[in-house]
């Protein structure tokens, strides 16, 4: 037989049991590590992005309050046209056309995967 240099884990004495039983508690800590570490990766990635999601948000909330004002500006301007009641009307169906062709496109560009 091969000579062999005797290694700290090496026990020419050791069962077959003994010896699977290193085998799973190493392939079990190998494992715990590789878990640890992709946690650690994710969390890395997470913070990452942890500031541009809020600025992002906070973007959403004024451009929804700027849309907000155009609606109430375009349904001002109508009522002196038609009155109150018609320039409510007509601005909501003109938000709800450009929101449902919006919506449209964007379905269809989904379902042909563009």
């Amino acid at each position: 037989m091969l000579d062999r240099p005797p290694s700290d884990n090496y026990d020419p004495d050791a069962e077959v049991g003994d010896l699977l039983g290193k085998v799973v508690g190493d392939a079990r800590a190998l494992a715990e590590a590789e878990i640890a570490l992709a946690r650690t990766r994710v969390m890395v990635e997470i913070g990452r992005y942890k500031v541009p999601v809020i600025l992002f948000g906070i973007a959403m909330a004024f451009l929804t309050a700027a849309l907000v004002a155009f609606a109430v500006g375009i349904t001002l301007a109508l009522s002196t046209l038609i009155g109150p009641l018609g320039a409510g009307l007509a601005a909501t169906a003109m938000f709800v056309l450009v929101g449902g062709l919006l919506a449209y496109v964007g379905k269809s560009k989904l379902e042909r995967g563009s």
